[in-house]
């Protein structure tokens, strides 16, 4: 039955839709325009259901106008004009020359429809291959979330279990875990909150990949350890004899007297040496040791002075030593020189000596 014409609220029905026809949003544009045609009884006009009268009838053999058709045709026209009111001016092309809303309908169906469903698969297509590729996760996100709206757009809504599947697939390998866990919860998180907690997962990862591991930190505080202990072993330890490095196969040098020299070359950076007397302990040599002096008269001789120069170079005080000596245990030692020492007693044994060269060295 036709809808009076004056019953036609067209003011109305033009602000309800807000969506213009374009080539892209066929689905979305009927989505609006069916449900307003309906609520004010006027689908039946488009969709043929309320076809036109006959334009005239007979009465008494007489041929007349039919009222009936020209209210339809009134209200038909009306619909016609809401509808022109909402297409762009692309779509307006389609329906040059269509004189009823049924006309019109059928134009901009054949045309757009077939083209948002093609639009409405390659859409769904790209949103299932979609991978993150090279993209940060927030461009993924954001790619992603314009495709899902693309597809609602056009009437084609993705369901939200199918965002989140899709969503998580396309991350890549590196979120193999984090896509696992998410996808073991009941129900799946949406994709809002998979994309927030997915960036935060990334910004971990790549905080953990720029952190030295601990080995490597220890390595290099470790790899120069102090040599103060090694140095103070150096200097307890005997250098009256010559011993070869069993580990490193250095052999150092034997100088006249029996004192072994390192042949590590001098560290100028080195600090100077406090001296420190084997007689009394104080902070000078022993030559220089007021003991010392009284024993063997005010003026030190010069064996005693020679006895001091040895001590002072046997220590190896400016020059850093990396070898390591054998304690010998002497407890006797041969000498031409009484005088430097405050207790001798002669030597009684067998075994040979020779004279002419300990004078010479310096003990």
């Amino acid at each position: 039955m036709a809808v009076p014409a004056d019953s036609v609220p067209i003011a109305t029905m033009v602000h309800m839709v807000t969506i213009k026809l374009s080539s892209t949003n066929f689905l979305l544009w009927k989505s609006q325009v069916f449900p307003m045609l309906t609520a004010f009884d006027l689908l039946g006009y488009v969709n043929g259901t309320i076809s036109a009268p006959s334009p005239t009838i007979t009465t008494d053999s007489v041929e007349r106008p039919n009222p009936a058709y020209t209210a339809w045709q009134t209200t038909d026209q009306k619909i016609l004009g809401v509808l022109f009111s909402t297409l762009t001016e692309e779509s307006m092309v389609e329906v040059v020359g269509c004189t009823t809303s049924r006309a019109a309908w059928l134009a901009l169906e054949n045309t757009f429809a077939p083209a948002s469903s093609s639009r409405a698969n390659h859409l769904r297509d790209e949103l299932m291959s979609l991978r993150r590729g090279s993209m940060t996760v927030a461009d993924y996100g954001r790619k992603f979330q314009n495709l899902c709206n693309n597809l609602a757009e056009i009437g084609r809504p993705v369901d939200e279990s199918d965002k989140s599947n899709w969503f998580l697939r396309g991350l890549g390998p590196q979120f193999t875990h984090f896509a696992d866990n998410r996808m073991s919860r009941d129900p799946i998180p949406s994709l809002r909150d998979l994309v927030n907690q997915a960036q935060q997962y990334d910004l971990f990862i790549r905080t953990m990949e720029g952190t030295p591991p601990p080995s490597a930190a220890f390595y290099a505080h470790d790899r120069h350890p102090s040599r103060s202990g090694q140095q103070s072993r150096q200097r307890g330890t005997s250098a009256g004899r010559g011993y070869r490095d069993a580990s490193s196969g250095h052999q150092p040098s034997t100088h006249p007297g029996g004192r072994a020299r390192s042949s590590s070359g001098s560290n100028p950076s080195r600090r100077p040496y406090t001296p420190r007397c084997q007689i009394c302990q104080g902070q000078h040599y022993a030559d220089k040791c007021p003991q010392y002096l009284q024993a063997c008269g005010t003026v030190p001789s010069q064996p005693s002075a020679q006895l001091a120069e040895a001590f002072q170079a046997s220590c190896n005080l400016s020059e850093p030593v990396s070898d390591w000596y054998v304690d010998t245990g002497a407890s006797a030692h041969m000498t031409s020189h009484t005088s430097a020492l405050d207790q001798f007693e002669p030597y009684s044994g067998n075994a040979p000596g020779d004279k002419s060269s300990t004078s010479s060295r310096q003990v």
